[in-house]
């Protein structure tokens, strides 16, 4: 994949293309299944594990594995309050409920692909024209947590035909995703308009930019949903109808600005501890096993412009970076392949830095390629022109990389 040579330490492979280890994988596995394994207290696996079995002499068990791999990333306590949920079966008097959810909005097709300023427009017209203020209940929601993955918090900002508003901020967790902290500032709006005596037979909209959330409501296999499925359902019962409308986040709508103002202060107040569901949990295995790797592969980078050169280009620089190539000084001092680790010019060694940056019998070709002098860390790790430029170097030098 990376074109590197018999010499070249996986670990400089695993960094430059990003790729997940398979130590990486199986630790994942491993505790994650350990951790689902506690959720039936019952079963016959949970009590396995919790009884300390006998450890074997000559290969470590499933259960120590996961316990040594959790204490080496100083996760929390993942043992559950509950056991995994299923879904809900509602009764029949509830499947009728009035309310809807809207995932798009007309003229809005890829957040990515258009301009902050033509997303603010057309969500504030959908909302003029759609939920006019007058005549709808609004409410925004909000949630965010630290790094994703911690001290959670949900923003509610209602306004109400009257033209008062109401703010609510709510914390949802010490270790709260940004998913959890999100459904949490749905649920407690869809609690907080319960309990107003405005919103039984008005019209209510509920406004979030957490479409994986309502994407959640939509399917039936989604159970870490059911208590804000619950709460919606009474909702809907109370207003007249009810919508859950998906909007843009951060494009200067100011009921969602507020809300996720709200969200943050949410997520500074003090946290109730507890215990994630089997969900959250593996959120956080995975980010703690990710943080993990970030540490030990720090050269990797996401954005890095080798990926959008051509194969033999990124052989050429990925073999230049790492050092581990066919240059005379790796040859001869790895291998003991040639004469000598010498440059033809004379120099003590001929590598990557003496051919990019000092070799006097590339001073031409360098002139050309290079008319101002660059920095060997821009020839090597800058835009892709530039690392191309470099491939290109390479190959009128007729070196063999």
């Amino acid at each position: 994949m990376t074109g590197g040579i018999k010499s070249t330490p996986i670990n400089s492979m695993e960094s430059v293309t990003g790729l997940e280890s398979l130590e990486d994988r199986r630790k994942k596995k491993i505790v994650c299944q350990y951790t689902k394994f506690q959720h039936p207290a019952n079963h016959p696996m949970c009590k396995l594990i919790t009884n300390n079995p006998r450890k074997r002499l000559k290969r470590t068990n499933f259960t120590a594995s996961a316990q040594q791999i959790h204490k080496s990333l100083e996760l929390p306590d993942l043992r559950p309050d509950t056991p995994l949920q299923s879904s809900i079966d509602w009764p029949p008097w509830n499947q009728q409920s009035q309310k809807e959810i809207v995932k798009d909005i007309d003229g809005v097709t890829s957040k990515k692909s258009m301009i902050k300023r033509e997303l603010h427009c057309l969500t504030q017209n959908m909302l003029d024209k759609k939920y006019p203020s007058n005549y709808w209940i609004r409410a925004f929601t909000d949630g965010s947590a630290s790094e994703a993955v911690r001290d959670g918090g949900g923003g509610v900002y209602i306004e109400w035909p009257d033209n008062s508003s109401s703010k609510i901020s709510i914390p949802t967790g010490k270790y709260s995703t940004n998913y959890k902290a999100e459904a949490e500032a749905l649920q407690e709006a869809a609690k907080v308009l319960v309990n107003s005596k405005a919103t039984h037979h008005a019209k209510v909209v509920l406004l979030t930019d957490a479409r994986s959330v309502l994407d959640a409501l939509v399917s039936t296999k989604c159970p870490e949903v059911n208590s804000l499925a619950q709460a919606i359902t009474t909702l809907s019962l109370t207003a007249s109808k009810l919508v859950l409308q998906w909007i843009p986040g951060h494009v200067d709508i100011f009921g969602n600005g507020v809300a996720d103002q709200l969200a943050k202060e949410g997520g500074i107040m003090e946290q109730i501890q507890h215990n994630p569901s089997y969900n959250e949990a593996k959120t956080l295995i995975n980010y703690a096993l990710d943080c993990q790797s970030r540490q030990e592969h720090p050269q990797h980078n996401s954005k890095d412009a080798i990926h959008k050169l051509s194969r033999a280009e990124q052989v050429t620089i990925f073999r230049l970076r790492t050092g581990h190539n066919r240059l005379k000084h790796h040859l001869f001092s790895r291998f003991k392949i040639g004469d000598g680790p010498n440059c033809p010019c004379g120099a003590n060694r001929q590598d990557a830095q003496h051919v990019l940056q000092d070799c006097p019998l590339l001073d031409d070709a360098r002139l050309k390629y290079w008319p101002e002098p660059r920095e060997m860390n821009q020839k090597l790790y800058g835009s892709a022109l530039q690392l191309g430029i470099t491939a290109e170097f390479i190959y009128a030098s007729d070196l063999t990389i």
